[in-house]
């Protein structure tokens, strides 16, 4: 079903004449949707200012999006990044009551969703992250977008644990609560050691998995709302052992190596991004499945990554 307002909105905000509005399958901050058009196809997201679990995006589109502008004009990314079509009135989105719209071109392709990465294919991609960490991290615009390892989602969550399994989510997260609260304690003590050490920061995309990933002619990042100016470490611990693109780790770092000159990895700051995703998850998805207006098979899905997301506490530490 259309979005109630979609074709509307498209038409006077962006002077896209929307023949066809059709729902695609999307990760748990928005509703996306296809746009056929008069002069072509788009790809629509709307957010739900309102949703507790989508509430940590939104809030930063306004200081990432001209961020991200700006990278998609660097030597080696304009084709390895998809960025929003600026509206009629030249900004980066649009409001209308709780929605917020991003209208991007469309990208013929698949999405790689949980699917093994061929080598060849994490080679790739190891070398766009080389080429994105390269880009300078002193613009101007960069101000409240740095890493300060401060976790507050994580930091309130072992509080929230028993009111959390007495709302209905004791099936999911029981067996799991000794292992979340030894997470969060070992979280904490690294985002203190951390916010004291000084690592050098770089742009790094920040949310670096398959469901942000397009296999096209080539492969394109896409949904930049977790850039961030971070350690390295913040994307290369997607290609870490057990994590999404986990299988070659010592071929994805040759990889990125080979475009980025870079020394040893931090393991401490490695273990706090791999953390951090896991305990951020299981924040997100439990509040979600109780704050969210979910329909059945919306319930069943984030309930299932919720259990899925548990479980893969016991090897965070697997390096």
């Amino acid at each position: 079903m259309m979005f109630a307002g979609s074709r509307q909105v498209l038409a006077d905000a962006y002077g896209i004449d929307a023949l066809a509005v059709s729902p695609v399958a999307a990760g748990f901050s928005a509703q996306a949707y296809r746009v056929h058009g008069a002069d072509g196809d788009f790809f629509l997201k709307v957010y739900d200012c309102r949703k507790p679990s989508t509430r940590q995006w939104v809030e930063r589109i306004d200081q990432v999006l001209p961020v991200v502008f700006w990278l998609q004009s660097q030597d080696g990314l304009r084709d390895c990044l998809n960025v929003p079509i600026r509206a009629k009135d030249g900004s980066f989105r649009w409001s209308q009551g709780r929605h917020i719209y991003l209208v991007y071109p469309f990208i013929e392709g698949r999405t790689v969703g949980d699917e093994r990465l061929e080598p060849a294919q994490v080679r790739e991609l190891a070398r766009i992250v080389g080429r994105l960490h390269l880009q300078d991290a002193a613009i101007p615009f960069a101000l409240g977008l740095r890493e300060t390892f401060a976790v507050p989602l994580i930091a309130s969550l072992p509080g929230r644990l028993s009111p959390m399994m007495a709302s209905g989510l004791r099936s999911v997260l029981e067996g799991h609560e000794a292992a979340i609260r030894q997470a969060c304690t070992t979280i904490l003590l690294l985002s203190d050691a951390l916010a004291r050490s000084e690592l050098p920061c770089v742009w790094c995309h920040g949310d670096l998995h398959g469901w942000n990933l397009i296999q096209a002619r080539n492969l394109v990042l896409v949904d930049w709302e977790g850039l961030i100016l971070a350690p390295a470490e913040a994307d290369l611990c997607s290609f870490s052992r057990g994590f999404f693109f986990g299988t070659a780790w010592d071929e994805a770092l040759a990889a990125y190596r080979s475009v980025r000159p870079f020394g040893q990895v931090n393991r401490d700051a490695l273990l706090f991004y791999r953390l951090k995703r896991i305990l951020e998850d299981i924040a997100l998805f439990s509040a979600s499945l109780l704050g969210d207006e979910l329909d059945s098979g919306q319930r069943a899905r984030t309930r299932r990554c919720l259990r899925n997301v548990c479980l893969q506490l016991a090897d965070a530490d697997v390096l």
